[in-house]
């Protein structure tokens, strides 16, 4: 039996990390640019406002992304992750939950809610606050 995929043996083992360090670039470029418009002020002192919002589904994509912009960001620097669910009335009636609790269910806050606590714990020694925010 074939343990190996085709082509398999010519495969460049520095692809991915090219691409990857491509991406950082790019996002590099992006983040380094967005000016730093104001702090919001609390008892101890000032906290400074987020600069970088990410449309986040928890999805791999998105998830690189925000670990990715993370790396370029200093650590005192707060990140949104804005989450988008959307009502499935097929949802609703299948997994008979009360309307109220319908966006708790939604595929893309699961993942979402994971992915977010995932980035807690993977950046944790740096202190960095993701603000999950919540859109319906």
């Amino acid at each position: 039996m074939n343990r190996n995929p085709p082509g398999d043996e010519d495969k460049d083992i520095q692809t991915p990390s090219q691409f990857l360090e491509i991406l950082r670039a790019a996002i590099s470029i992006r983040t380094r640019t967005i000016p730093q418009t104001h702090t919001y002020l609390h008892q101890n002192g000032h906290e400074v406002a987020p600069r970088v919002a990410i449309l986040y589904s928890g999805g791999l994509d998105c998830s690189v992304i925000a670990w990715l912009i993370h790396t370029l960001l200093p650590p005192d620097e707060p990140i949104d992750l804005i989450n988008v669910a959307f009502e499935n009335p097929r949802t609703l009636h299948t997994l008979k939950v009360p309307k109220e609790e319908i966006y708790n269910v939604c595929p893309d806050r699961i993942t979402g809610r994971a992915g977010w606590q995932e980035l807690q714990i993977l950046s944790k020694e740096s202190n960095r606050h993701w603000r999950f925010i919540e859109v319906f």
